[in-house]
């Protein structure tokens, strides 16, 4: 029985490898900027060294978020490709929800890549 709970994490390693997706699943592993900080900076950005700090941070988030969605639509293709039987009866809802929440990191890393391209355009307009 031990076996068996080893067969999915053996499975999702060997799919991520197959897929080239090592890379993207350790740059998800890496830390969010902090949000307190964002902010911060947010409320206090006065100078074009403030938008341009906020404008990284942002860029930051974003990279974050599109590692994020690559790791998930992995995932999502990881099931899809998964043959154990330990998922058949859910895994319409299992590829679902994880390409779901692939497309919602993507569209927040988008959104994050506009904000940082206000900041540095506020930026280019200060001395």
């Amino acid at each position: 029985m031990k076996n068996v709970a080893l067969i999915p994490v053996s499975f999702l390693l060997s799919a991520a490898l197959a897929l080239g997706i090592s890379q993207s699943v350790y740059a998800a592993k890496q830390t969010a900027p902090d949000a307190a900080q964002i902010n911060k900076l947010i409320t206090a950005a006065k100078t074009k060294a403030d938008h341009v700090k906020l404008a990284h941070l942002l860029e930051s988030e974003a990279a974050y978020e599109d590692a994020k969605a690559k790791a998930l639509a992995a995932q999502a293709e990881a099931y899809k490709e998964h043959k154990h039987g330990f998922y058949d009866k859910n895994i319409g809802d299992l590829v679902e929800h994880t390409s779901a929440l692939a497309q919602h990191y993507a569209d927040a890393a988008k959104l994050h890549k506009s904000l940082a391209e206000i900041h540095a355009a506020i930026a280019s307009e200060l001395k």
